[in-house]
C-alpha cells in the first residue's frame, strides 16, 4: 500500500534498490571444483536495499589478500543431483533478454556485453553460451515491450515483471513456462534451499500456484534486513542503556541534540520511519495480520502513540524539519556519513552500508548498537522489515520463454549453480586471480579486489571480476558475507543484531497477491483515500492537527472512504494464500 504514504513518506521510506543485470565475454581461467561449506553471514543488502551505485569500501590495512569473513561456516545441508561439467559436449547457445546495472558502461562493453569474469568463466566450464540483448534505463521497459509485440522472445527472459499482468497473466499468455512440476526433480539442490523456508517458497510461486522463474536465494533467513542503528559510545557517555520505549529513545536523541549538536537526519532513502512504528506493531505500508484478521495498521489506536512520538521529535528540533520536502536522493549516503562524523544520531542502514559510515569515523572511542523497534511501552515487536522474513534475494532472475523449445540443459546449469562447486565461482571469482584458500579452505579476496592495480573500488572490481551479486546474470545463492571482508567486532554485532529485530509475526505476508480484478477495485478505493491520509499523517507528525482531539474522525473518515472494502479485499487474498500455504506444505 506503498501509494498511501506517497506524498508525505515515500521517498522517506522507499529502499533504493541497486538495478541491474550482468553479461558474457571472454572466458578466463576455470573455477575451483570445490567450495567450502556455504557461510552464514551476509549483507549485499540495500543501502536501505542498494542505492544506484554502492560506496567504495573503506581502504584495507594490508596489501596482502584479506580474508573476506570470520563468521561461521553454515553446512547447506541438501542432497542435490551431480552435474558433470561441461553440461553438453558441444557448445549450445541460448538467447537471453537482461538488464544490467547503470554503472556498467563505464566497467564493460555494453554494447557485446563482454567483459564479466565469473559469466565468462561459467559459460566457458558449461559450454552453455548467451547470446544476450542487454538494456539499461529507460530503455529496459520499451525494449522489452517491443520483444514482446513482435513475438520472438528471448530464451531466457530476466526482470519479467515488466509484463502488463505479471508473472501469472505471463504463464496464461503463452510467454514463459511454468516451472513447478519440473525444479524438485530436475533442481533439487536449488529446491532444498528454496524450500527451506515457507516465505522463501511462496514468495516463488503466483497465486494460482504458478512458478515461472528461478531466482537468486540467500544461505540464511534475514541477510539482507536494513534496520536502525544509534551511537552506543554516546550512550555509555550518557549513562543509558539502548533504548527500548519511545521515552527512552526521545531522552537519547535530546542529549545527543544538547551535548554533541546531532539531530536525527531524515534522509529520502531512510526506512526510519517504519522502523519507528515497527515497535507499535504497525506496518506503515497498511496491513498486520493478527490471529488471522487482516488490519490496517494506521487505523489502530496503537498508532497514536507513534504519531505523538514523532510529533514531540519534531516539535523540539531533535529530528529534520525538512523531511517532507527533501528529494534529495542522495541524502541517504549523506546522513551515513554525518553519522560516522557524529552530525547525525540515528540512522537506518543494512550491514554492507556500515561499512560506507566507518570510513567517515575519526573518533577512536565510536561504536554502534543496533536500536531494538521501540514503542511506547517497550513490548516485543511482532511487525517488521520483510527482509526479515524469507532467504529471497531476487524472486525474477530466470524466467524461460515458450520459445525455449530444451530447457533441460538450462536446468542442469541451474542446478549446478546452487551446488557447493559453483559456490566460490559465483561468490568470488576465479581461484588465484580473484581469491585464494587458506589452510582450512576459507576464501581471501585477492588485490585484484580489494586493492584493484586500476583504482577500482572493491564493489566495482567485484562486478567486474569477482561474483554475479551486483547484476544477477544467472540465479546463485549469494553469500554477501564476501562483502564484509573489512568489518570489526563492532559491525559484526551490528549484523547478527538486526536479524533479530522482530519475529514478524503479524506482518501481512508479501505472497498475499490480489487477483486482477480484486487489484483493479482496490485501486478505485484507495486514490481518494491516499491522499487525504498523506495530508493527515503530515498533519500529525508536524502538529498541525491534533492527535487525541481528531484521532476518532480521522479513523471514521477511513472507513468512510471505502477502508473496510480495501481490508476485506486483502483478507480474502490472505486467506487463498494461506490455503496455498497449507496445500504446499502438507
Amino acid at each position: 500500500m506503498k501509494k498511501l504514504l506517497s506524498i508525505l513518506l515515500a521517498a522517506a521510506m522507499l529502499l533504493g534498490l541497486l538495478a541491474g543485470c550482468g553479461a558474457s565475454a571472454e572466458s578466463a581461467a576455470a573455477a575451483s571444483a570445490s567450495a567450502p561449506e556455504v557461510q552464514a553471514e551476509t549483507a549485499d543488502a540495500p543501502e536501505e536495499e542498494p542505492a544506484e551505485t554502492e560506496p567504495e569500501a573503506a581502504e584495507p590495512e594490508a596489501d596482502s589478500a584479506e580474508e573476506v569473513s570470520d563468521a561461521e561456516e553454515t553446512e547447506p545441508e541438501v542432497a542435490g543431483r551431480e552435474i558433470t561439467l561441461p553440461i553438453s559436449e558441444d557448445v549450445l547457445t541460448y538467447t537471453y533478454w537482461l538488464c544490467y546495472a547503470p554503472f556498467a558502461a563505464d566497467l564493460i562493453d555494453t554494447d557485446t556485453m563482454e567483459g564479466i569474469l565469473v559469466l565468462d568463466t561459467l559459460q566457458e566450464i558449461t559450454n552453455i553460451h548467451f547470446d544476450m540483448t542487454a538494456a539499461n534505463g529507460a530503455a529496459e521497459q520499451d525494449n522489452f515491450n517491443l520483444m514482446i509485440a513482435s513475438g520472438d522472445y528471448a530464451d531466457i527472459m530476466f526482470a519479467m515483471g515488466y509484463y502488463g499482468t505479471g508473472l501469472e497473466g505471463a504463464v496464461e499468455d503463452g510467454i514463459i513456462q511454468d516451472l513447478a512440476d519440473v525444479l524438485p526433480e530436475k533442481c533439487p539442490t536449488y529446491w532444498s534451499y528454496l524450500s527451506k523456508d515457507t516465505s522463501t517458497l511462496m514468495a516463488a510461486y503466483t497465486d494460482s500456484g504458478y512458478m515461472p522463474t528461478i531466482c537468486a536465494l540467500t544461505p540464511e533467513v534475514a541477510q539482507e534486513v536494513v534496520g536502525p542503528v544509534i551511537r552506543k559510545d554516546w550512550l555509555d557517555e550518557f549513562g543509558m542503556e539502548v533504548p527500548r520505549t519511545y521515552d527512552e529513545l526521545y531522552d537519547y536523541l535530546k542529549k545527543s541534540y544538547d551535548e554533541k549538536g546531532a539531530i536525527y537526519e531524515v534522509p529520502t532513502t531512510d526506512g526510519l520511519f517504519f522502523d519507528l512504528a515497527y515497535g507499535q506493531n504497525i506496518d506503515l505500508d497498511g496491513y498486520e495480520v493478527v490471529d488471522g484478521q487482516v488490519e490496517f495498521g494506521l487505523a489502530q489506536d496503537r498508532a497514536k502513540d507513534y504519531f505523538k512520538f514523532m510529533n514531540r521529535i519534531y516539535t523540539d528540533g531533535l529530528m529534520s524539519q525538512d523531511f517532507f520536502s527533501s528529494t534529495n536522493a542522495d541524502l541517504g549516503s549523506q546522513s551515513r556519513l554525518d553519522f560516522g562524523l557524529g552530525l547525525n544520531s540515528l540512522v537506518s542502514t543494512a550491514a554492507n552500508n556500515t561499512s560506507d559510515i566507518m570510513m567517515n569515523v575519526s573518533d577512536d572511542a565510536f561504536e554502534m548498537a543496533v536500536l531494538p523497534y521501540v514503542s511506547a511501552d517497550g513490548g516485543e515487536a511482532h511487525v517488521g522489515e520483510s527482509t526479515l522474513l524469507g532467504m529471497m534475494k531476487d524472486n525474477d532472475n530466470w524466467a524461460f520463454s515458450a520459445d525455449c523449445e530444451d530447457i533441460d540443459p538450462l536446468l542442469d546449469l541451474v542446478e549446478y549453480l546452487f551446488s557447493d562447486d559453483a559456490y566460490l565461482l559465483t561468490n568470488y571469482g576465479v581461484e588465484d586471480v580473484t581469491y585464494t584458500l587458506d589452510s582450512e579452505g576459507k576464501p581471501h579476496y585477492t588485490d585484484l579486489i580489494i586493492n584493484n592495480p586500476d583504482g577500482l573500488s572493491y564493489f566495482f572490481a567485484s562486478y567486474v571480476y569477482a561474483t554475479n551479486a551486483a547484476s544477477s546474470f544467472f540465479p546463485f545463492l549469494n553469500d554477501m558475507s564476501r562483502t564484509f571482508y573489512d568489518f570489526t567486532d563492532n559491525q559484526w554485532q551490528v549484523y547478527e543484531d538486526l536479524r533479530t529485530l522482530s519475529d514478524c509475526a503479524w506482518n501481512y505476508p508479501t505472497y498475499a497477491v490480489m487477483t486482477t480484478d480484486e487489484t483493479a477495485e482496490y485501486a478505485s478505493i484507495e486514490s481518494d483515500l491516499s491522499t487525504y491520509l498523506d495530508s493527515k499523517i503530515l498533519e500529525f507528525i508536524t502538529g498541525s492537527a491534533d492527535v487525541d482531539k481528531e484521532w476518532d474522525s480521522f479513523v471514521d473518515t477511513l472507513y468512510a472512504m471505502g477502508l473496510q472494502d480495501m481490508i476485506d479485499l486483502k483478507q480474502d487474498a490472505y486467506d487463498r494464500a494461506m490455503e496455498r500455504v497449507n496445500d504446499l506444505t502438507a
